[in-house]
């Protein structure tokens, strides 16, 4: 019987704390450790798209679009400005942002980019899983 070959999924877990001012953040291992940014894990892989769970509740109002990156090349789409409540309680799904595109080289910083409305708190944090496609 021949061997089929079927695409392989990866999903990787991520938490980027957002800051006040717009900004390309790193997006962190699922203990928001400073020293483990999250990478592109091979060559070429198909970015999927990410979901966004509120991981820690920030203090101030207002909403923000998000969008992934790879590097400084953006690998999904910008989501609506509405997207992220920044001070949403701890485990609200805020939502999901489609993938457009290969993320290039393995290796590569893996960023979530904001685009703040409202006055946003430096500690609104968010768990990210990524998924791919090999």
């Amino acid at each position: 019987m021949p061997r089929k070959s079927r695409p392989g999924i990866i999903a990787l877990h991520g938490s980027v704390a957002c800051g006040a001012a717009d900004a390309s953040n790193l997006i962190l291992g699922p203990d928001a450790t400073a020293s483990v940014a999250l990478v592109t894990p091979f060559d070429n892989l198909t970015f999927l798209g990410a979901v966004i769970v509120q991981r820690v509740a920030g203090t101030g109002t207002g909403t923000f679009s998000v969008r992934i990156d790879s590097g400084t090349t953006p690998v999904s789409e910008t989501s609506a400005g509405t997207l992220i409540d920044a001070d949403a309680v701890a485990g609200t799904y805020q939502g999901y942002v489609d993938g457009m595109g290969n993320c290039g080289t393995i290796g590569t910083q893996l960023k979530l980019t904001t685009v703040k409305t409202g006055t946003v708190s430096g500690n609104a944090t968010l768990a990210v899983t990524l998924m791919f496609a090999a």
